[in-house]
């Protein structure tokens, strides 16, 4: 019997950066520092501020957080740094492109 495709499967692409989420107005990177349960990530942002994000719904079961990886937020009211909501995780190769492209500075 062949296996049903993952409605999850990964995006197919010619490089890195075709299919890549990069911010976009209100949306900020950020590195997950620590996992805290109860569908919240203790997130580290560019200006070395430290912040608790909520995590979707629709992530919830689907995609795995781990810690150092990055992830796009989204500002759940305009210009309101404190309540970010995670809507999308960068692959490792994805994070090596956002640090090569400069948009998010590489750890020392």
């Amino acid at each position: 019997m062949a296996r049903k495709k993952s409605k999850l499967s990964p995006k197919i692409a010619l490089s890195v950066g075709d299919s890549m989420m990069l911010p976009k107005e209100g949306q900020i990177i950020g590195r997950v520092e620590k996992l805290l349960g109860g569908d919240r990530l203790l997130v580290s942002l560019s200006n070395r501020n430290d912040v608790i994000v909520r995590i979707p719904g629709k992530f919830r079961d689907h995609v795995l957080f781990r810690v150092n990886s990055y992830v796009l937020l989204r500002q759940m009211i305009p210009g309101d740094n404190k309540r970010l909501d995670v809507i999308y995780r960068y692959s490792w190769e994805e994070s090596e492109y956002l640090k090569k492209n400069g948009f998010i500075e590489a750890e020392k």
